[in-house]
């Protein structure tokens, strides 16, 4: 279902009992306890922020195997995008995605080019938002994001439904899945959670949970980035405990 007006953001059809969220809590503890006794922590964000940006280049070509390319060939730097989604997760939960950091992320920071003018074809399902109509959709979007409805959401399910509005808007001529998947890593962030990396082994849980969210069902997106977020604690866990004094 979604809030009143045709354009207004994707919500869940309704929340059941996650038996992720505790398991989440307890190892986000346990990463934290592990951080005061560890140098490292540095090391591993940037480690993460890279795993991020190959995570988004890969899903979005479908090239699991394949490398981020050397940036100056490209119109899109991953890693500098989820740098900016990290710097901006320093605030906190008062950190909000806006349209101006929406640009940042995908154009660069000395790059003026802004929103797509153009009406891209229907594609995997969605059908996106007119040009004539984007900014007043993004306005929507980024509101509802700030809203208190969406603030009592686990971040899980903020990044998921972010995500899917995101990809289903199209706000950008090109690499609008790249852009949606680092820009709602900002929600798990924010809180003290990894960015958003999914394992190559998920890949076709992947279309599949992004096939029934644009059919307005995010609960598969949340199941799979929470399983994504989970695999990446345990790995920071794994890390942080072999260099921890004994």
């Amino acid at each position: 279902m979604r809030p009143p007006g045709k354009d207004s953001p994707l919500v869940i059809f309704s929340r059941p009992s996650y038996d992720w969220v505790n398991r989440i809590n307890l190892k986000a503890e346990r990463v934290a306890q592990l951080k005061q006794s560890s140098g490292a922590f540095e090391e591993i964000s940037r480690s993460l922020e890279f795993d991020c940006a190959q995570s988004a280049m890969s899903l979005a070509s479908g090239q699991l195997s394949g490398k981020i390319h050397d940036q100056t060939e490209m119109d899109f730097d991953p890693v500098q995008a989820i740098r900016t989604v990290a710097e901006a997760a320093r605030e906190g939960r008062s950190a909000a995605l806006t349209p101006e950091l929406l640009l940042v992320i995908r154009h660069g920071e000395q790059n003026s080019a802004g929103f797509r003018s153009s009406d891209p074809q229907p594609r995997e399902g969605a059908r996106p938002i007119p040009a004539v109509r984007l900014v007043a959709a993004l306005t929507g979007a980024f509101q509802w994001f700030t809203a208190d409805s969406f603030m009592e959401l686990n971040p899980v399910e903020q990044s998921s439904i972010c995500f899917l509005r995101l990809i289903e808007i199209q706000p950008f001529e090109s690499r609008n899945e790249e852009t949606a998947i680092i820009a709602s890593s900002l929600f798990t962030l924010r809180s003290g959670l990894p960015p958003l990396i999914v394992p190559a082994e998920r890949v076709e849980q992947y279309r599949s949970a992004k096939a029934a969210g644009l059919a307005m069902n995010t609960t598969a997106m949340v199941d799979l980035f929470a399983h994504s977020i989970e695999h990446s604690l345990d790995q920071i866990i794994q890390v942080l405990e072999r260099q921890s004094p004994p």
